[in-house]
C-alpha cells in the first residue's frame, strides 16, 4: 500500500481525535517512523482544516504530498474566496492553488509586516487593513503615505 493509500485508510478508519491519542502513545514509546510523524505534523491538520472548509481531502492528498510549501496559502485562498461568495469549486480551486503557489489576495509580504508591527509597538498605530493604516486618533492612512512619514 503507498503512503497515499495509508493516509487515505487512516482518514477513514479514524477520526482525527483517535488518531492523535494513537500517535500520542508511539510519540512517548518512541515507536514512531518516519511516515506517522509526517502524518501527525503535515497531514492531519491539514486534512481537518480541508474538512472544516467542506473540501474532501482524498483527491487533494498528492497535490499536499506534492506542494506542501503551498498548502497554507492555498487554504487561505479557498477560505478568502468562500467569504468573498465566488468560489463554486473549493477542492478545485485548492488544488489549482497548492499547484500554481497562488496567494489570497489580502497577503501582507514579511517586510510590511514588520514595519506594521514595530509601528504599533510603538503605539503609532492600531490596525492596517485593506491598503490602509488606522493611526491611534482613528484616521485611515495609506500604507505609502504612511511608509514615507515613519520610514524603518
Amino acid at each position: 500500500m503507498g503512503e497515499t493509500a495509508q493516509i487515505w485508510f487512516l482518514l477513514q478508519r479514524y477520526s482525527p481525535k483517535q488518531l492523535h491519542f494513537t500517535f500520542l502513545l508511539f510519540l512517548s514509546s518512541g515507536n514512531i517512523c518516519r511516515f506517522h510523524h509526517r502524518f501527525i505534523t503535515q497531514y492531519l491538520p491539514t486534512c481537518a482544516a480541508l474538512k472544516r472548509l467542506r473540501i474532501n481531502p482524498e483527491p487533494c492528498l498528492g497535490v499536499i504530498k506534492k506542494h506542501g510549501e503551498n498548502v497554507q496559502d492555498a487554504i487561505a485562498r479557498v477560505k478568502e474566496a468562500i467569504n468573498e461568495g465566488w468560489c463554486n469549486n473549493p477542492t478545485g480551486l485548492f488544488i489549482n492553488s497548492c499547484k500554481s503557489g497562488e496567494k489570497p489576495k489580502n497577503t501582507v509580504d514579511a517586510g510590511v509586516k514588520a514595519w506594521f508591527e514595530s509601528l504599533r509597538r510603538e503605539r503609532i498605530v492600531i490596525a492596517m487593513s485593506a491598503g490602509f493604516v488606522y493611526t491611534v486618533d482613528g484616521e485611515a492612512v495609506e500604507i505609502g503615505e504612511m511608509m514615507r512619514q515613519y520610514p524603518n
